[in-house]
């Protein structure tokens, strides 16, 4: 009698031990859960208020752009018979491109969200933000965390309905007509700048054969905080990125390609990433996101 009366009484204190475990264990997950709901509604409101912006910038732009096509079409107009006769009667945008080519893109007039329907953004982690956060949708996103240089071949980075493949096999996939990449994130801290050089104009020349017609635009890679700049041991800073966006300007400009200065948009007034866009020093919300694509919608050329 003695013995199942103990037995009870520990199966009650055990018990009693348990709840406030229990109890701690529930107040964790409606925490986290409450956290989670309330960050995915403000990232919600940041895109929703960024589509607003937009929607409402191009709706001011439509007679600018009416306006520039009226033009084209009078210019179109009084071209000389013997010109016409040149061209075919067609005007050679390809060629018009090719004769004003500057590597740096200029400043101009806003595109609306629907440029990107037939673009494909290549990269790492960062690019990957953009699937991410659901900044644009309608592209086509080929990244994944950790990828380089040297391990775009690789059979196992991007997720495809297959399974998985490398990222020239995943842009070879592609009908693109815009190519944006943003390569060196991953890679600059122990690449040299020879190995670097190398390795992305090779890139650069692989997807100019699989793609020949689209227009390829080489994004700088972005800049990191001042703090992570100064206190990391993977060889990465600022000053260093800026030397390694200078050889993508410089491979840009040898293939005939375009060069998107990004980090320009994203830079604070040394030169960095600011403190407050980043937890870890490097990667950023869709604050920042949203900044990086308003410099490209106002950085693009004609296709």
């Amino acid at each position: 009698m003695f013995r199942k009366t103990t037995k009870l009484y520990k199966g009650k204190k055990v018990k009693r031990n348990l709840a406030p475990t229990i109890s701690i264990l529930i107040i964790s997950v409606v925490v986290a859960t409450t956290g989670t709901i309330y960050w995915d509604g403000v990232q919600a409101k940041q895109r929703d208020e960024y589509n607003a912006l937009d929607a409402e910038l191009i709706q001011n732009e439509i007679p600018k752009n009416n306006k520039k096509e009226t033009e084209q079409e009078d210019n179109t107009a009084n071209k000389s018979s013997s010109e016409q006769a040149q061209g075919n009667g067609k005007h050679n945008v390809k060629e018009e491109n090719k004769n004003t080519y500057t590597v740096d893109v200029p400043e101009s007039e806003r595109v609306k969200s629907d440029y990107f329907d037939d673009a494909i953004f290549v990269g790492d982690s960062i690019t990957q933000g953009i699937q991410l956060y659901d900044i644009m949708p309608n592209a086509k996103v080929i990244a994944n965390k950790g990828i380089n240089l040297d391990t775009i071949y690789d059979e196992n980075k991007i997720r495809v309905e297959e399974g998985y493949t490398s990222v020239m096999k995943a842009i070879e996939q592609q009908q693109p007509k815009k190519i944006y990449v943003m390569f060196g994130a991953n890679g600059v801290g122990w690449f040299t700048k020879e190995h670097f050089e190398e390795a992305y104009a090779n890139f650069v020349d692989e997807v100019k054969k699989i793609h020949p017609d689209s227009i390829i635009y080489l994004q700088s890679i972005l800049p990191i905080t001042q703090t992570y700049s100064e206190n990391n041991d993977n060889g990465l800073s600022n000053e260093k990125l800026d030397e390694y966006n200078q050889i993508i300007r410089k491979i840009a400009e040898e293939k005939q390609v375009y060069y998107l200065d990004v980090a320009s948009a994203i830079k604070d007034e040394n030169g960095a990433l600011p403190e407050e866009a980043s937890k870890d020093g490097m990667h950023f919300g869709v604050e920042y996101y949203i900044k990086w694509f308003d410099y490209l919608k106002t950085h693009t050329v004609d296709a």
